[in-house]
């Protein structure tokens, strides 16, 4: 079973939202600031895994996340 981290991040950008996550999970999280621009998120609130949170930060949108060999997350 994956650890779950829980989640109160209020409404805002892609990029903000994300980053607060990853800063929540100790994760490390790169992408091309482009993809994000003018997108959106609601927040994201509850208990997630790293995998399952990124889904949700960046499922909205039609794009998914992806754990490299190097530890990162990556959008693809």
């Amino acid at each position: 079973m994956q650890n779950t981290v829980h989640v109160d991040i209020p409404a805002g950008s892609l990029a903000s939202v994300s980053r607060q996550f990853a800063a929540t999970t100790g994760t490390k999280l790169e992408y091309n600031s482009r993809i994000a621009q003018d997108l959106s998120l609601p927040g994201l609130h509850g208990d997630f895994s790293v995998q399952s949170g990124f889904s949700q930060i960046f499922g909205r949108h039609g794009l998914a996340v992806l754990q490299g060999r190097s530890g990162y997350f990556t959008i693809v």
